[in-house]
């Protein structure tokens, strides 16, 4: 797999040598590569970047600043850990997946670890649902370790996964938001919900959708949730927020 470095304190980018100064070349030579890990030197960087193939380690020193967004479509083996990331009120999500394979198959292998998420009216990690609607749509994704804080005006959740298909770990995040802190839509298969601390959201602190109940794949979905805190759920309905919801749809 190659393997190329970012500096944003390079003068300029040695592509002949996989350096680069902005995090989009770097991303945009491991097309080529049919991946690779980019490992990001720590400074700051304002970029809105696009993963354009799948098995991409995007690895940063923590402490590293990207002003901007990630976000990719229908790939798998995808890795990012270690950013601050700010996110303006112009991107949907501050890191973004959306689904939509046109073999209908699953998006797997997605790790997203100890980053520090500031998102300005967007989601925080929004792995979303593509078409066709009701279908299994994410496994063996790995959401842990990060600070995800939604602040502004809307509905923005801190962390959503669509249509999880199994091995599925979301586990010792802190997250505050203004809609839902986590928010699982339609599971089918194992999804594990743990240790995480969610403080002061809009509606509810964790919230499940569609339990296996309307789901195609009825009756399939194995969900563990244990070990969370969960406080300040601040929804003008009180019949609308909760520590923890399920819902039939």
């Amino acid at each position: 797999m190659a393997v190329y470095t970012v500096d944003a304190a390079l003068t300029a980018s040695d592509p002949a040598n996989n350096q680069f100064k902005t995090i989009q070349e770097a991303l945009d030579a491991a097309v080529s590569s049919d991946g690779g890990t980019i490992n990001v030197a720590k400074g700051e960087y304002t970029e809105n970047l696009e993963i354009k193939c799948g098995n991409v380690n995007l690895v940063a020193v923590a402490g590293t600043v990207l002003n901007g967004s990630i976000k990719g479509r229908s790939y798998s083996g995808i890795a990012i850990e270690n950013f601050t990331i700010n996110a303006a009120s112009g991107a949907q999500a501050a890191i973004q997946f959306v689904t939509g394979n046109s073999d209908k198959s699953a998006s797997h292998d997605i790790s997203i670890k100890n980053n520090i998420i500031n998102s300005d009216s967007a989601h925080g990690i929004q792995l979303a649902l593509g078409a066709p609607n009701n279908e299994p749509k994410y496994e063996s994704v790995t959401i842990t370790g990060n600070s995800v804080t939604v602040s502004g005006s809307g509905d923005y959740n801190g962390i959503t996964i669509a249509n999880p298909v199994g091995g599925v770990v979301v586990s010792g995040n802190s997250v505050t938001a203004l809609y839902d802190g986590i928010q699982i839509n339609n599971p089918s298969g194992s999804v594990s919900v743990t240790e995480n601390k969610v403080f002061d959201t809009g509606k509810n602190g964790i919230a499940f959708a569609g339990l296996g109940m309307t789901n195609q794949q009825e009756g399939t979905a194995e969900v563990v949730v244990s070990g969370n805190t969960i406080s300040g759920a601040h929804g003008d309905d009180k019949d609308q927020r909760a520590g923890i919801t399920v819902k039939d749809a």
